[in-house]
């Protein structure tokens, strides 16, 4: 009898402890699940959040982009208008240059064509106290091509009528040394000419025609056939 008390005693003893084992297990379980719950519900306070700020950085983000976008088109658009303006102004100022290069050029030619011209008037003048003085049609005619040659450097710089003009002048001029070859009393008819249409093209006063007398005469008294006559 006694041996089964002692025996349910402990039996009891066991199973009050078993019980208050698992009774604990039990409480440390649903505060666990609570703890668990307040964790769930801020890291979901916390995702929602950090979702939103997310949302307004992504927000700010392309609205900085669209910002830079639309400053970069309005960037290259000045930048496009000022080379434009620079560009014109570039163009406006070779056009100015180009023009003073033309006046400058025109005027030099002028001056060129001027000095060609004084040659070209020295030339036949030579060419015609030649003959008068001497009868030296060799001279006469190497004046005459000097002539020709200035006159041609003038055609160079001029256009229009007047190259045409000179062009004829210097057709002329080759006549002539033809001419000269085979020299006539009329030579020196043709080189007045000559000078008189160089004076009319050129708003210069002509030279007059040196037609030689006939020998002879007061003008130009026959030289005696022992004296050589004087070369100027």
């Amino acid at each position: 009898m006694v041996n089964l008390e002692v025996a349910s005693q402990g039996v009891k003893q066991k199973l009050g402890q078993s019980y208050l084992f698992w009774k604990g297990l039990s409480i440390l379980a649903v505060i666990l699940s609570l703890f668990s719950l307040v964790l769930a519900s801020s890291y979901k306070s916390a995702v929602s959040k950090n979702t939103l700020l997310l949302e307004a950085l992504e927000s700010k983000v392309l609205e900085t982009e669209q910002k830079l976008a639309k400053a970069q088109q309005d960037t290259d658009k000045n930048m496009k208008v000022a080379f434009k303006a620079l560009t014109d102004e570039i163009q406006s100022a070779r056009s100015q240059v180009d023009q003073q290069a033309k006046i400058l050029e025109g005027r030099v030619n002028q001056i060129n064509a001027l000095v060609q011209l004084q040659g070209v008037y020295g030339s036949i003048e030579r060419a015609q106290a030649a003959i008068l003085r001497e009868g030296d049609y060799t001279t006469a005619a190497d004046e005459v091509e000097k002539a020709r040659n200035r006159l041609a450097k003038i055609s160079e710089m001029t256009t229009g009528d007047q190259k045409a003009n000179l062009q004829k002048l210097q057709q002329s001029l080759q006549e002539l040394a033809v001419q000269l070859q085979n020299p006539t009393p009329s030579v020196t008819k043709v080189l007045g000419e000559i000078m008189d249409k160089l004076g009319d093209e050129n708003n210069a006063p002509p030279a007059k025609s040196k037609t030689p007398a006939s020998p002879g005469t007061e003008e130009n008294p026959k030289p005696d056939a022992s004296q050589k006559p004087e070369k100027s």
